[in-house]
């Protein structure tokens, strides 16, 4: 687990380096609204384009398979974000986020299978799409921004690629299940088309800098931080 010692800027430091941690806190509009005790929030400056963002992709594993999956290379774009906060009563929030993006880059891949290797690298474009998550933070003010910590949340968030790399990985795949008894190759290429990227472990901390948000942004965070904290500890 990390913790203070390990603080993050989201996301101008690294650019887009941990999208699904920054889902978290950014996020097109929810389908419900919030409770009355809650807000929403969009940052404005933030929606715009970040260069190296995902560090790691979790592996594709289907039974003696296991494919190895990072993208060196990528260009992230995002469209738009909105949070809904409401206060859980024990000094976190409650969050419900969803972020639009949408994407280009390089992925590689690495599929061992009964002692047998192969390598392979494609173009990747990460089609319009909206990631949805629900987790529980906490949040606090600092003189340089907004401290974020990651209390509950999910442990990846899946993100649909297309490429040509699952086709071009089956043929290789046929090549193994020579040795494999009964491997459905083309689930391979269905599990390559829907990439996990995972979310940092609860514990680690986010740094949303000042000068990300404006005023009038600050102005509505800071009230809701006045407000929920008066009905959990006034």
């Amino acid at each position: 687990m990390e913790g203070a010692d390990d603080q993050r800027v989201l996301p101008v430091s690294g650019g887009l380096s941990r999208l699904a941690a920054a889902a978290l806190l950014l996020a097109p509009a929810l389908a419900e609204p919030p409770a009355a005790s809650g807000a929403d929030f969009e940052f404005q400056k933030l929606n715009r384009t970040y260069s190296e963002f995902v560090e790691d992709l979790a592996p594709v594993v289907l039974g003696p398979v296991e494919v190895r999956l990072r993208s060196p290379r990528h260009v992230l774009d995002l469209a738009g974000h909105h949070a809904s906060l409401e206060p859980a009563g024990d000094g976190t929030h409650r969050i419900r986020v969803a972020i639009e993006l949408s994407g280009h880059g390089t992925i590689d891949a690495v599929l061992r299978a009964a002692g047998l290797e192969g390598k392979l690298e494609d173009e990747l474009v990460l089609p319009l799409q909206t990631l949805r998550m629900e987790g529980r933070i906490r949040l606090l003010r600092g003189p340089g921004g907004y401290t974020i910590t990651l209390v509950e949340g999910p442990e990846q968030v899946e993100v649909r690629i297309e490429s040509q790399l699952a086709g071009r990985l089956v043929p290789l795949c046929r090549q193994m299940a020579l040795v494999l008894v009964r491997f459905d190759c083309l689930a391979l290429e269905d599990a390559l088309s829907r990439v996990q990227v995972p979310i940092p472990p609860p514990g680690t901390e986010f740094l949303l800098p000042i000068e990300e948000i404006t005023e009038d942004e600050r102005r509505r965070l800071d009230a809701y931080l006045e407000t929920s904290a008066s009905r959990c500890c006034g």
